[in-house]
């Protein structure tokens, strides 16, 4: 079975591939509000921020270890973002105070 291209300049293509990315990021969302409601998924959630160096300076002594924590807080951040909404905040708020009483 072959696999018909896409034609980008066609705007059905394109709506099509928007509706697609829209869907993957309404999934993301609504399973990320499953895994920060329960203390194990907010433990979990905590653990990828903290590998992610997010709460830490990214200078390293060498210009590679700072590109490559950069690049760790990059995607940190973007977690980060996607849990500081209104939604999400009680159970970030009890995230934080979680983990701060736990290290």
């Amino acid at each position: 079975m072959t696999k018909q291209k896409e034609d980008l300049s066609s705007g059905k293509d394109v709506r099509r591939r928007r509706l697609s990315a829209k869907t993957r990021e309404d999934q993301f969302a609504a399973d990320l509000d499953v895994v920060i409601s329960s203390t194990t998924g907010r433990r979990f959630v905590w653990s990828l921020l903290e590998e992610a160096q997010i709460f830490r300076d990214a200078f390293a002594a060498e210009a590679s270890g700072t590109a490559y924590v950069l690049g760790q807080q990059s995607y940190g951040k973007k977690l980060f973002g996607l849990l500081n909404t209104q939604r999400r905040m009680p159970n970030y708020a009890l995230m934080v105070e979680e983990n701060a009483t736990h290290g």
